[in-house]
């Protein structure tokens, strides 16, 4: 016997295919093999589910259904949307048009875990695991916390948006810390709290800059409003060459980013001593004696820059008097006087027993002695 109005849902008896309906009134009729008429919906759960299995492979590899089964599908989606909504399926599209980003933000969120878990603080730790550790295709939850550029124009966009003006070269990502969420669209933020309300976004998907950019995710508050009043090049130092050495540090593998002017400064203050790896990190991620080891930081770093100035100005002073005590061709008389003014500013720091010892040219003793008790070029050169 075929399903009759009064039988419930099930297989039809003829030809063995489900048949759903609403047994007051079915929306079509089943028309079955054995020349049988049962009333019936279109379309069934098998079918559906068969669609849909096929329509997220096709996805997934970035190929669509043809013209026939998209039709199909679309009207079972309608017909099924209380087993699968069209929300759900925005949801999961979603999802699978970020599943390379999805999937290399999980591995940078484990580096980091690996290196940092015993500094981060709970919360902060397992935002990291909700957010990226744990994510998976299938989840009904849209995507939160980074946003994935994949039009050139919108990436470069995106600095106009905030207000922000596009470096030169290439930029490869980004951690806007929102205070009003509405500014982040079209990012979406999980939270109006560190790290929720902070945004991971970038043109490619690339496990170098994730981890970086994940780095910075994980940055304290104290220690980012501390940094953020810094201005210049001890910002850049204390803002992305340090977030570049902790990169490098959790990867084991260095100098494959940018920052490459400051992060061999970090490498070298950090092996000098001026501060450890561990207050780094506390400072960076716990909040951890924050003014302490960021002006250590500042600090290390002009003496840095003074050496290195007077490793170059010792190598011009050596090479300056090499030339007007050993070659004839550099005589007093002989050079144009932005020579002499050059060699002057060399000579001037030198103490006066020094420069006896360091000048053996007398003549450009008698004009140096000159100069340094105050007069002119002319006039020294008269003497």
């Amino acid at each position: 016997m075929a399903t009759s109005l009064r039988n419930p849902p099930g297989l039809c008896e003829v030809c063995g295919v489900y048949v759903p309906f609403n047994a007051r009134r079915p929306s079509a009729l089943h028309f079955c093999p054995g020349k049988r008429v049962v009333p019936r919906m279109p379309g069934s759960p098998g079918r559906f589910d068969e669609l849909l299995a096929k329509f997220k492979a096709k996805r997934l590899a970035d190929e669509d259904l043809d013209d026939d089964e998209n039709d199909e599908f679309g009207a079972l989606l309608k017909q099924y949307r209380d087993r699968f909504s069209k929300e759900r399926l925005k949801v999961w599209l979603e999802r699978a048009e970020n599943r390379k980003a999805i999937e290399r933000l999980a591995e940078a969120g484990r580096i980091v875990l690996a290196k940092y878990d015993d500094v981060l603080p709970a919360e902060f730790a397992n935002a990291v695991r909700a957010q990226f550790v744990n994510q998976s295709l299938e989840t009904n939850a849209p995507c939160t916390c980074f946003l994935w550029h994949k039009r050139p124009e919108s990436w470069g966009h995106r600095f106009a948006d905030l207000g922000l003006t596009k470096p030169t070269g290439e930029v490869s990502g980004m951690t806007p810390f929102w205070d009003n969420l509405d500014r982040a669209l079209p990012a979406r933020l999980a939270g109006n709290f560190a790290p929720l309300n902070r945004s991971i976004e970038f043109p490619k998907p690339k496990l170098d800059t994730l981890v970086h950019e994940m780095i910075h995710w994980c940055t304290s508050p104290e220690y980012d409003a501390y940094t953020r009043k810094i201005e210049g090049n001890d910002q850049a130092l204390v803002r992305e060459g340090t977030t570049e050495w902790l990169k490098c540090n959790a990867t084991g593998v260095w100098g494959t980013g940018g920052y490459k002017d400051v992060l061999p400064v970090m490498q070298e203050l950090i092996r000098s001593g001026v501060i450890t790896e561990s207050q780094l990190a506390k400072a960076y991620m716990a909040g951890v004696e924050v003014a302490g080891t960021v002006d250590a930081l500042i600090a290390g770093y002009h003496a840095h820059l003074s050496g290195i100035a007077q490793r170059a100005t010792s190598s011009t002073q050596r090479l300056l008097f090499s030339q007007i005590n050993d070659d004839f061709r550099f005589s007093v008389t002989k050079r144009a006087a932005e020579f002499r003014e050059r060699v002057f500013q060399a000579f001037l720091p030198l103490g006066v027993a020094q420069r006896a010892s360091t000048v053996t040219n007398a003549p450009w003793l008698k004009y140096l002695t000159a100069r340094a008790a105050g007069d002119d070029d002319a006039t020294a050169m008269k003497r």
